[in-house]
């Protein structure tokens, strides 16, 4: 790779991270006994979760008691994400960094439809109902992960 030997897979993806997509790459590959020379640009696939992030307000999509910003299911995020169960619900965009509550299994593309089987429809809804809540309480999320229902289940700290 640019006249540098790479003998394994490990090494290539590292040498493959200090190039930009739009520069090019320089291969020489070994194909039997023949060498072949090419040039490669990559291209960075844009995932429909990168354009969440456009989505979500800083502060007033922080859930704290969770850990993580969400933004409510609007027409926007249904546009983005046509394949979800229902209309309504909190999306999980992103973790956040400073967070030394519950560890909960939450992971970013989960959508949150129900605390303790009562129905969220908003992101202020969901850190009301969390915020009513004291610390030991039993939490169960109702969730949609992956097009699958499905329940997360913790107490508060």
């Amino acid at each position: 790779m640019d006249a540098k030997p790479v003998p394994n897979l490990p090494q290539f993806m590292m040498a493959s991270l200090t190039h930009t997509s739009s520069e090019p790459v320089r291969l020489q590959i070994l194909r039997g006994a023949e060498t072949l020379a090419l040039e490669v640009v990559g291209v960075q696939e844009e995932h429909s979760s990168d354009r969440l992030s456009d989505l979500v307000d800083s502060i007033e999509g922080q859930i704290p008691t969770l850990g993580v910003m969400g933004t409510s299911i609007d027409k926007k995020v249904q546009a983005i994400l046509p394949q979800l169960r229902s209309g309504y619900g909190v999306l999980i965009a992103a973790r956040t960094a400073s967070f030394g509550g519950t560890a909960v299994a939450l992971q970013i593309g989960d959508v949150i439809h129900a605390v303790n089987g009562v129905m969220v429809t908003t992101v202020e809804a969901l850190r009301g109902k969390l915020e009513q809540m004291k610390r030991g309480d039993p939490v169960a999320l109702s969730i949609e992960r992956e097009g699958k229902l499905q329940y997360v289940s913790f107490e508060l700290e």
